[in-house]
């Protein structure tokens, strides 16, 4: 993979090209033949950690999240942010941007009742507490989440659910 083009993960390994950060609770599947994917120790591996890729250039690797959405990174836009919320965020949930830190921009729970809080800007790829990073997409493919209330092209509109 080469991470000056591959904006979908963080790398924590500024010696390695080939590391790149998955979130806690995520696993991850070659989609080409002829890649190995692997922890840190060589093994497999569990939690947030460095992983490694061998293989061919210009392969693509999957990563499922506990909710089972699966987000292809070729395909996705994320941005680190930072949470501006008392109670945390949840993988899954919708966000807004409520502010900045520096060079993040601080996200919050969208709210369909909020006038700014209603604008949301995507969904949380991890869970993340109050005033800690967090990675937030908002555009790409994903798979894995009902899209049976609607067709292509219909408008969706952010509402609460118990």
């Amino acid at each position: 993979i080469d991470q000056s083009t591959d904006i979908s993960y963080r790398c924590l390994d500024n010696t390695n090209s080939n590391a790149l950060w998955v979130p806690s609770g995520t696993s991850v599947v070659p989609l080409s033949t002829g890649i190995s994917v692997y922890g840190a120790d060589g093994g497999s591996f569990t939690g947030q950690q460095n992983i490694y890729i061998s293989g061919a250039s210009g392969m693509k690797v999957e990563c499922q999240g506990t909710l089972g959405i699966t987000i292809y990174p070729d395909e996705a836009e994320i941005v680190t942010a930072k949470v501006n919320e008392g109670g945390g965020i949840t993988i899954g949930n919708l966000v807004y941007q409520n502010g900045a830190t520096g060079p993040h921009p601080q996200v919050g729970l969208a709210d369909k009742d909020g006038v700014d809080s209603s604008h949301a800007i995507g969904i949380a790829l991890e869970t993340a507490a109050d005033n800690a990073e967090i990675r937030i997409g908002f555009s790409g493919l994903i798979s894995g989440t009902s899209t049976s209330y609607g067709t292509a092209g219909d408008e969706m509109y952010l509402i609460n659910i118990s």
